[in-house]
């Protein structure tokens, strides 16, 4: 019921002629491919002009649709940056080691360009492994980044 009300609102919303479209995490309720199709509606209207104000958890959401992204905390806002920065930053895919130190494991991350350098393979034969995998940064971790606090 409540993807249903969502589509709904969603089908009102775009058939309106608003120039300011204010989206309150609704994309939430929707399976993905709804989703995805909501997003495509939204980069439309973005493009013919339309200003869309986005709340939503959703990082990977946030990065395809918005050119500047406000990352909200309980005092307010803690930084407003360019969509374009972030995916420059965090876009591309990362060698992530997890390993042991100390007894506690620990996590870093390699730029996927060190693949082939020696500082990767140095690390690797340095340390006790746990895993290594490769892969874009979550939301969660984009926002511990650029905040310092952990999504709660």
């Amino acid at each position: 019921p409540d993807a249903v009300k969502t589509k709904t609102e969603f089908a009102r919303l775009f058939a309106s002629d608003a120039k300011v479209l204010v989206i309150d995490d609704a994309l939430g309720d929707l399976n993905p491919d709804a989703r995805e199709r909501i997003c495509r509606l939204l980069l439309k209207r973005k493009h013919i002009g339309n200003t869309i104000i986005l709340y939503t958890s959703r990082m990977e959401e946030a990065l395809g649709i918005a050119d500047r992204i406000a990352f909200l905390m309980a005092d307010g806002v803690a930084r407003i940056v360019s969509a374009e920065e972030l995916n420059r930053k965090y876009g591309q895919k990362s060698i992530v080691v997890d390993y042991q130190e100390g007894g506690l494991a620990h996590r870093t991350r390699f730029p996927w360009e060190s693949l082939t350098g020696p500082e990767l393979r140095d690390f690797i034969a340095g340390n006790r492994i746990l895993g290594i995998e490769t892969r874009a940064m979550s939301g969660e971790e984009i926002f511990k980044m650029e905040t310092g606090a952990e999504l709660s």
